[in-house]
């Protein structure tokens, strides 16, 4: 019986005796729910005892493997950055009421839509891990963008390599398989769950911690995170730098990533670790129930509140549209560490991830709900309006190449915070806030070397327009100084699009 069931079970124990408790003792009531519960318990205990079996045969096995598994690897080139033109924003020739134009009765052609992936939950233990009692173990603070963390690890834990080969990175994940740091785990899984982090951020936690007990970038600090990295149901490989006696770790995703520096190996691999070198010893081999990393985002991360400096953001057609923004610095700083990446092997899903990621409390704070405030009582149509025009006119527009040498996209707090954005970063944004503040469905619009935006109002539009899943999706350009809803750039009207549906 799983521990569901026994719980039933307890739970129609536990009623029954009660409904029959007039008739009892109040003594033989209480000596038969501590027999129950100790029933309870001790089935508990064994279900422990059980996860904690399987689980040591799974590392006993991967120390084995670790001992004499590992073969030559050449690292990959990085994938480059995907570069495109750069689209500067123009003045619109059109009128600016759109319900002036003659109404469009064609929608626009598009050839491909980007979707979502389904929902997948968070890599998991191969099974759970149970808390130990009685280990005494001291707390450890550290630092993760500037959030104090706490877990229990202490000087038991220190280990140290003298020499880096196969035998003895197997002996001391062998060390490390032991209940002493099963607390460890758990503590670390719990820092997941409480600050909402990604997979991707959880990885640079681990990194932070280990780097801060074992000294940064040493043997141990690697290997201890790939432990832990490991042990928390995510796919990893371990492997040592030819020449440099280095180990290095590597994550899987099914994302592709991009940039300088990032090395791959075959099978999805990246390298976690900086080193120049392109040769290592590399141990293939798998763990139970391991599972890749994903890069996208479903909750802001829950960091410590270190507000940036306010700025004023105002529409130059609504006066009313003026709002200070700021933001949390650390989540900043965060997502300025954050990959570049796709998945579905479409380069177009690379703005779909910053696009769904959600908001933070501190944005939703200081600039939603003065924005809720305005909006309300407006019509779909005229809020849309308000919102186009101050994206459109209230930031400064400047390519990626010249601010930041290569592409960049901005999350949706970036832009807030950087003095310059483009095409790409204003339509994230938009298409974010008209979700958010207005419940409307929008889409991402992609053209060669632009990105725009659509919205599905509830009632009629003229304008430039998609029908997508029989809704009519009409143009919002926030780049297109000035524009109207409803008005294309003219060079990109007609020129079958990529639409990207957004959560």
């Amino acid at each position: 019986m799983g521990i569901t069931g026994r719980i039933i079970l307890f739970l129609f124990l536990f009623i029954s005796i009660g409904v029959n408790a007039q008739d009892t003792k109040k003594d033989g009531f209480n000596d038969f729910k501590k027999e129950i519960e100790s029933v309870f318990m001790s089935q508990r205990e064994a279900d422990r005892l059980a996860y904690r079996k399987f689980r040591d045969e799974a590392n006993a096995k991967y120390a084995e493997f670790l001992k004499e598994t590992w073969g030559t690897r050449e690292s990959e080139p990085a994938v480059p950055i995907p570069q495109e033109e750069p689209v500067f924003p123009v003045q619109p020739v059109a009128p600016e009421n759109t319900n002036a134009y003659t109404e469009v009765t064609e929608p626009l052609p598009y050839n491909l839509v980007i979707t979502l992936p389904e929902p997948i939950q968070q890599p998991q233990p191969v099974v759970p891990i149970f808390e130990v009692p009685n280990l005494n173990i001291e707390w450890f603070d550290f630092e993760f963008y500037g959030t104090n963390c706490q877990v229990r690890i202490d000087e038991r834990h220190r280990f140290e390599f003298s020499t880096l080969d196969g035998f003895a990175i197997s002996e001391q994940w062998k060390n490390c398989s032991g209940e002493l740091y099963d607390n460890l785990i758990r503590d670390c899984l719990e820092l997941r769950m409480k600050m909402k982090l990604c997979d991707y951020a959880y990885l640079q936690m681990l990194d932070v911690l280990c780097d801060e007990f074992l000294g940064e970038d040493t043997n141990e600090s690697v290997f201890l995170r790939a432990f832990l990295y490991c042990q928390s149901g995510y796919k990893m490989r371990l492997a040592i730098a030819d020449g440099e006696n280095r180990l290095v770790m590597s994550y899987s995703t099914h994302h592709t990533i991009y940039g300088a520096g990032v090395k791959r190996f075959p099978g999805g691999f990246y390298l976690y670790d900086n080193t120049d070198q392109t040769r290592f010893a590399f141990c293939d081999v798998p763990f139970d129930g391991e599972q890749p990393l994903s890069l996208i985002i479903n909750s802001s991360p829950v960091l410590a509140e270190y507000d940036t400096e306010e700025r004023k953001i105002e529409s130059s057609r609504y006066i009313n549209m003026s709002f200070v923004a700021n933001e949390n610095k650390n989540l900043i700083d965060f997502y300025n560490t954050y990959p570049i990446s796709t998945y579905s092997g479409n380069q177009m899903t690379q703005w779909s991830i910053y696009a769904n990621t959600p908001v933070s409390e501190t944005v939703e704070k200081s600039l939603y709900a003065p924005m809720k405030e305005r909006l309300e009582g407006l019509s779909p149509y005229d809020a849309v309006s308000y919102l186009l025009n101050w994206v459109q006119t209230g930031f400064d527009y400047e390519v990626d190449q010249k601010v930041w040498g290569a592409e960049r996209i901005f999350f949706m707090e970036e832009t807030l915070y950087y003095p310059y954005c483009d095409c790409e970063d204003r339509s994230i944004l938009f298409t974010r806030m008209v979700r958010d503040l207005l419940g409307l469905d929008a889409l991402l619009v992609g053209y060669p070397g632009h990105l725009a935006a659509a919205v599905a109002f509830p009632e009629a539009v003229n304008g430039d327009w998609f029908l997508y899943e029989d809704k009519k999706y009409v143009v919002c350009d926030p780049t297109y100084l000035g524009a109207s809803i409803g008005v294309s750039m003219p060079q990109y009207k007609g020129v079958s699009a990529g639409l990207i549906k957004l959560d």
